[in-house]
C-alpha cells in the first residue's frame, strides 16, 4: 500500500489544498426564493441591498472602508433560507476582469507582477472580496466561515448539493487596489468572458474545512453508454495520440536538452563553490534565463487539441504540480538547514541557513539575495497556475496555487540526513520535471502553453542533474537503478502530513493512461541524465561537488579540526521568508507539523551564533585566507602569523592582519607603503563591532574607509537583526518577535 501510495504522489493522482475564505463582513441578507440579488455600496462603510426579484425586504450588509465606493462580488449564506444555501450578490462591471493580488504570496511581488502583467494584457487587480488563496497561505481569520460564508466563489454547505441556481457566475469585476490589510490572493490566468465558470468552485464540509473543486457538479453528465461508446470508438485515434506524445517525449529529451546545457547547469557549483557562504553573492547571471509571459498570454484550450490525456487527467497534473511548488521557501530553507555541515555547497546552491542571514545582517546590514535554486523554482508556481488558468476547458473551474507541507529542518546532522535529504530533492525534480514534460508533450508543438512551459521543464531537468551527479560521485550510488531506488526508497522518511483540506476531483484516482504517460516522461529524463553523467570525470564531479562529509568519522574529524563549525537548528516556523499570517495558516492546515506560537528567536539563540562566528571563524588565519584575497606573509618578529591583501593599487594602501595567539581575534591594519610602510590606521578586531568587520572585508581603498569605520562603530541590536533578515512589507509589519532569556 506505501508503495502505491508513492506511485500515486508521483502520478500526481492526489492533491492538497488551501482553504478559501473571506474577510469578515457583517449583516443579514433577507431571503430570496430565487432570481439575482444586486447590491450597490453606500456611503461610510455602509451597503443597502435589495432583492430584484422575488420576495423579501432589503437588509444591511457592512463592508470594509477599503471597498467603499467598489463592485464587490460575494456568496451571502442567507439564514433560515428554505432555498439553496448560496446565494450571489454582485453587481458586476460590464467587460471587467478579476485577478486577485496579494502582499503575503510566498513569490516575490516583482515575480508574481512580472507574470500577471503579460497575462491577456490584463492589468492585475486586487478582490477584497476573495479569500481563496493562491499560494494556501492565508488569509487571517478562522477558515471556518460560519453560518455567513462570503467569498468570490461558488461555495457548497455540507457537501455537493446546491442546485445549478446557486452557480449563476454574474460577470467579473475589477476591484481596486489593495489597502494594507488586504490579503486577498493572486489567482493568475483568469481571462475577460471566455469561460462558463468564472470563480473556483468551493465545498464547504460539516467540519468547517473548505476544499476546491477541480470540475462543476452543475454541468451536465454524460451517461455511462455514451462514455463507452466514445471511448471504444476512439481507440484508433488515441492510439495515434499516444504515439505523437512519446514521440514528442523523445525529442524534448533526447535532441532539446543537449550535453552543453546539462554542462552549464553543472558547472554553476564551481562558482558557488568558491564563494565565502555569508558573503555570497545573489548570482542572478548563474540563473536560468527565460521568458514565459508573451507565451502565456496567447494560451488557450486549442492547445491540448492533440492530446492523448483526458481534461481530467491534465487537471491533476497541473494542480498537483503548482501545489508541490508553491513551499519552495519552505523547501530551500529545510534543506540548507540540513545539508549545510554534510555537503556544504549544495546547501549554498539550495538556499541560505537561518545563522547565515543571521551573519550577513550583523555583518553587512543586508537580507539575504535568493539562491539560484530557489531564484528558479519560485516562478514554477505563477506560470503554472496562469498556464492551466488560460488553457482550461471553458467549463471548468479555475484553480490556484495551494501548497502543501514540506519536509522540516532536523535536529540531528548525521550523513543518513544527507542520504535522504538528497533523494528528496531528486525526487522532487525529477517527478516535476515528469509532469511539466507530460504536460508539454500532451500540447501541440509550438503552441503557446507549450512554449510558456518550457523554461520550467528546463529547470527541473537541470536541477535534476545536479542532484543525480551528486548522488552517483558523493553517494557512491553507480547504477541509475540503485539511484531511483535510493529516491522513492527514502520518500517514505520524515513524510509530511497531508493538509486538511484537499482538493476534491472528479474521480478519486488517476487514470492508467496518465501513470504510463508520467512513467514514461520520468524514466526518458532519467536515461538522458545517466547518459550524461557516464561522460562526466570523477575528478571533476568531485570538484564541483566540494566539500563533502558523508560519514560520521569524517564528519567528526571535520569538526575537530575546525573545518566544520555545527550549523545550528532552527526551526520552519523561525523561516523568516514566512510572514506570522503564514506560520498561523500553515499550523491551522498542518496541526501536528507546524506550531505557530515557535515563531520567535530566542536573545541566547542569537549570542551563540554571533559568539561562535567571531571565536570559531575571525580568530583563524586560514579563514581570512580562503576565498577573500589573502596571503600569507612572513611571521612578525613576535612571531604573530601574518596575512595581507592589497587595497588600492593607485594609492599604495594594505590591509595587514596579525593573529598574536591561537584563538584571540587579530591585530588590523591599515598599511601605506607608498609612505614607507607606516601604519594609516590599527585596531584590535575584538574591539571592532561586526559592522566594522564587514566594512574591512569589503574595503578596496583606504579613502573613505575611517569614516565609514566611525560610523559602524555600534552593533545592531537583536531586534533589529531580526528585522533585517526580511525587508519584504508584510514581514517587516511582524518581524519574528525576540524572546529575552
Amino acid at each position: 500500500m506505501r508503495a502505491y501510495r508513492i506511485l500515486a504522489a508521483l502520478l500526481a493522482a492526489w492533491s492538497p489544498s488551501a482553504p478559501v475564505m473571506a474577510q469578515t463582513y457583517t449583516g443579514v441578507v433577507a431571503p430570496v426564493a430565487g432570481g439575482a440579488v444586486s447590491g450597490s455600496v453606500g456611503a461610510a462603510g455602509g451597503a443597502s441591498i435589495g432583492p430584484t426579484t422575488g420576495p423579501g425586504s432589503a437588509g444591511a450588509l457592512t463592508l470594509p472602508a477599503a471597498v467603499v465606493g467598489a463592485n464587490v462580488p460575494v456568496v451571502v449564506a442567507s439564514p433560515g433560507n428554505a432555498g439553496p444555501k448560496a446565494q450571489r450578490l454582485s453587481q458586476p462591471a460590464a467587460g471587467a476582469s478579476v485577478i486577485a493580488a496579494s502582499q503575503g504570496q510566498t513569490a516575490t511581488p516583482a515575480t508574481r507582477a512580472a507574470i500577471a502583467g503579460t497575462v491577456a494584457g490584463q492589468s492585475v487587480a486586487t478582490s477584497h472580496a476573495v479569500a481563496a488563496s493562491a499560494a494556501g497561505k492565508a488569509v487571517s481569520g478562522n477558515p471556518d466561515l460560519g453560518s455567513d460564508p462570503q467569498a468570490v466563489a461558488n461555495i457548497y454547505e455540507d457537501g455537493i448539493k446546491a442546485s445549478k441556481s446557486a452557480l449563476g457566475t454574474a460577470g467579473e469585476v475589477e476591484a481596486p487596489e489593495a489597502s494594507a490589510d488586504t490579503k486577498a490572493p493572486l489567482i493568475l490566468g483568469l481571462r475577460k468572458g471566455d469561460h462558463k465558470v468564472q470563480k473556483p468552485i468551493v465545498v464547504k464540509k460539516k467540519d468547517g474545512t473548505l476544499h476546491p473543486l477541480s470540475y462543476d457538479p452543475a454541468a451536465p453528465k454524460v451517461g455511462l453508454v455514451k462514455s463507452v461508446w466514445n471511448a471504444v470508438t476512439n481507440i484508433p485515434n488515441k492510439i495515434r495520440l499516444i504515439r505523437r506524445y512519446m514521440k514528442r517525449v523523445d525529442e524534448l529529451v533526447n535532441v532539446a536538452i543537449t550535453d552543453e546545457n546539462l554542462w552549464w547547469s553543472v558547472s554553476r557549483l564551481k562558482t558557488v563553490s568558491t564563494q565565502e557562504g555569508i558573503l555570497r553573492a545573489s548570482n542572478s547571471l548563474l540563473v536560468n534565463q527565460w521568458d514565459s509571459g508573451s507565451s502565456l498570454k496567447h494560451a488557450s484550450p486549442s492547445d491540448f487539441r492533440e492530446s492523448s490525456l483526458n481534461t481530467d487527467s491534465r487537471i491533476r497534473l497541473f494542480k498537483r504540480a503548482m501545489d508541490l511548488e508553491e513551499p519552495t521557501l519552505q523547501y530551500q530553507y529545510a534543506f540548507a538547514q540540513n545539508l549545510h555541515n554534510l555537503l556544504h555547497t549544495m546547501s549554498h546552491f539550495l538556499g541560505w541557513t537561518f545563522q547565515e542571514r543571521l551573519l550577513l545582517a550583523a555583518l553587512k546590514d543586508k537580507s539575504a539575495p535568493r539562491s539560484i535554486w530557489a531564484t528558479e523554482e519560485l516562478r514554477h508556481g505563477p506560470v503554472l497556475e496562469a498556464a492551466y488558468n488560460m488553457s482550461r476547458d471553458h467549463d471548468r473551474p479555475p484553480l490556484y496555487q495551494q501548497g502543501e507541507a514540506p519536509r522540516l529542518p532536523q535536529v540531528t546532522s548525521k550523513p543518513y540526513l544527507a542520504l535522504s535529504g538528497m533523494a528528496n530533492r531528486s525526487l522532487a525534480e525529477l517527478a516535476a520535471g515528469s509532469a511539466y514534460l507530460t504536460i508539454k508533450a500532451n500540447a501541440v508543438k509550438d503552441s503557446p502553453t507549450d512554449r510558456a512551459l518550457d523554461g520550467i521543464y528546463r529547470d527541473e531537468v537541470y536541477h535534476y542533474v545536479i542532484m543525480s551527479m551528486v548522488n552517483k560521485f558523493a553517494m557512491k550510488q553507480e547504477s541509475r537503478w540503485t539511484r531511483l531506488y535510493r529516491i522513492f526508497r527514502h520518500d517514505l522518511d520524515y513524510r509530511p502530513p497531508p493538509p486538511n483540506d484537499t482538493v476534491i476531483h472528479k474521480r478519486a484516482f488517476g487514470s492508467p493512461l496518465m501513470a504510463f504517460e508520467v512513467a514514461y516522461a520520468l524514466f526518458a529524463i532519467d536515461k538522458r541524465i545517466d547518459r550524461f553523467l557516464k561522460l562526466l570525470p570523477v575528478e571533476t564531479a568531485m570538484e564541483l561537488i566540494g566539500p563533502h562529509y558523508l560519514t560520521t568519522q569524517a564528519l567528526d574529524e571535520a569538526v575537530a579540526k575546525g573545518n566544520l563549525i555545527p550549523t545550528k537548528h532552527f526551526r520552519m516556523e523561525q523561516n523568516p521568508d514566512l510572514t506570522r499570517d503564514e506560520v498561523e495558516t500553515l499550523a491551522k492546515r498542518f496541526p501536528a507539523w507546524f506550531d505557530a506560537s515557535e515563531r520567535n528567536v530566542k536573545a541566547s539563540d542569537i549570542r551563540e551564533v554571533l559568539t561562535t562566528y567571531r571565536t570559531h571563524r575571525l580568530t583563524k588565519p586560514e579563514y581570512w585566507a580562503k576565498r577573500k584575497g589573502f596571503e600569507r606573509k612572513p611571521n612578525s618578529p613576535s612571531g604573530a602569523v601574518v596575512i595581507e591583501r592589497p587595497l588600492s593599487a593607485a594609492e599604495g594602501t594594505a590591509l595587514r592582519l596579525e593573529f598574536m595567539a591561537p584563538g584571540r581575534e587579530p591585530v588590523v591594519t591599515i598599511v601605506d607603503y607608498a609612505g614607507a610602510g607606516t601604519a594609516l590606521w590599527q585596531a584590535d578586531m575584538s574591539n571592532l563591532s561586526l559592522l566594522q568587520v564587514g566594512a574591512l572585508m569589503d574595503a578596496e581603498k583606504w579613502e573613505g574607509l575611517a569614516q565609514a569605520l566611525e560610523a559602524k562603530k555600534k552593533d545592531l541590536s537583536y531586534e533589529e537583526l531580526l528585522r533585517k533578515l526580511n525587508r519584504t512589507v508584510p514581514y517587516q509589519q511582524n518581524p519574528l518577535p525576540l524572546v529575552q532569556d
